[in-house]
């Protein structure tokens, strides 16, 4: 279990039981999953607009 669901899991034990517990957790692990995949493509792409690299490829 990655540490986005162990979160997801903490926020749905606070919520109240008004959400079906299962489908508020699905979209809650596949909100902090996007996150987390934007936040890898924004360090890839920082590293590809560096400097260091621009001067390896010239």
């Amino acid at each position: 279990m990655s540490n986005f669901e162990r979160y997801a899991r903490k926020i749905c034990d606070m919520c109240s039981k008004d959400f079906e517990r299962s489908s508020f957790e699905a979209v809650l692990v596949f909100i902090f999953r996007l996150m987390q995949m934007f936040r890898r493509i924004q360090v890839l792409w920082n590293f590809m607009n560096s400097d260091s690299v621009l001067g390896l490829i010239i």
